[in-house]
């Protein structure tokens, strides 16, 4: 086993593109007319049977029950034809309250899907109870893709909508989660205020990886006005292997946005090992780190980096037990990785649950 070089990185944890949405990063699609249709159109990364689908509610005025369905997608205009993927991959979802909603197919029904089909997801205000609901996405395209997009569907006609991205969250029927990039399987993004006379004053990533690799940098998205500094914990959770320190100065303008960073020595990490990545105000001006929450542990796998990335936070870190962990939250961090194991003399290298593959280079 050795640790190879790459001209480029590896992005581990949180897709970057993600980081865009912060905390105002909803736009709503209000739907509240009889047979008003709004889609989700994505090629699936996996293989496997559709049994619950989970989309996000940010405001109800009227609550009321719309349709939920897989459908194909037209290869002619590319919106949904109105075919299901399966006859029973169809839910009535009462909305009553804001929140992940779940359409739930039941035991043994959904749809079967193969790695790289393009299919949508389809909710259709066709009940006669005519809810007015707010259906929340992202406001940008992350990484402008152009094969998982939206569709409305008002006074007869779909339109799809530009510069914006799907929120999320696919349960299969052994009660997994897929992964699919470009879908995003989070709830509103919340910030964590703090700063250094708050307890806890540090709070961050806790993460690990089967694989050793080499760890040279990464990003995370908080609005800092005041200065911080970033530390690298070893697996004991309490030895900082490298720091940087962060002025509030040396930045484009105020607000919430991405901060990158690159250490000054690269940071060896041992495969199945814990190590955090965490952010201490050095000042009484508070740090917003960006983050959101999952309904539970297993939903964590639809995301980049999967239950193993999450959150961390603690006053004293003189051992592990310091720390509080959240195994449902998620921070808006990603890890910069430079060299990989090869692999020689082994069993091959393991990747973690929604590892974004790919160099960056």
């Amino acid at each position: 086993m050795a640790l190879q070089d790459h001209s480029g990185i590896l992005i581990l944890g949180m897709e970057q593109g993600k980081s865009s949405a912060g905390t105002q990063g909803l736009v709503q699609f209000i739907i509240n007319a009889a047979d008003e249709k709004f889609a989700m159109i994505f090629r699936v990364g996996f293989t496997g049977k559709i049994q619950k689908v989970f989309f996000l509610v940010d405001a109800v005025a009227v609550a009321g029950d719309v349709t939920v369905s897989l459908q194909t997608v037209s290869l002619v205009d590319g919106n949904p034809t109105g075919t299901l993927l399966h006859a029973s991959a169809t839910a009535l979802v009462t909305v009553t309250a804001t929140g992940l909603q779940e359409a739930d197919f039941g035991g043994g029904n959904g749809a079967d899907v193969t790695r790289g089909d393009l299919i949508c997801v389809v909710i259709d205000d066709d009940t006669a109870s005519t809810p007015d609901i707010a259906i929340a996405t992202l406001t940008k395209n992350m990484n402008s893709r152009k094969v998982t997009y939206l569709d409305h569907f008002f006074s007869a006609a779909w339109t799809k909508a530009a510069n914006r991205s799907i929120i999320l969250l696919l349960e299969m029927d052994d009660g997994t989660y897929a992964h699919t990039q470009g879908v995003f399987a989070l709830s509103a993004t919340n910030p964590f205020n703090y700063n250094n006379t708050d307890t806890p004053d540090h709070a961050g990533l806790r993460f690990k990886v089967p694989f050793p690799c080499t760890i040279i940098g990464g990003w995370v998205h908080l609005e800092h006005d005041g200065a911080f500094d970033l530390h690298m914990f070893d697996s004991d959770a309490t030895t900082i292997l490298d720091s940087k320190s962060f002025d509030p100065d040396q930045r484009f303008d105020a607000g919430s946005g991405i901060v990158e960073w690159y250490f000054d020595t690269v940071i060896n990490i041992l495969a199945d090992t814990f190590y955090r990545c965490i952010f201490e105000p050095t000042d009484g001006v508070d740090l917003d780190l960006e983050y959101f929450d999952l309904p539970d542990v297993a939903s964590m796998s639809a995301n980049n980096g999967g239950p193993e990335f999450h959150w961390t936070t603690s006053k004293v870190q003189t051992q592990e037990s310091d720390w509080t962990q959240i195994l449902t939250r998620a921070p808006l961090i990603g890890l910069y990785v430079k060299a990989l194991d090869d692999g020689a003399g082994g069993g091959g290298m393991m990747h973690p649950a929604g590892w974004q593959g790919g160099f960056d280079g």
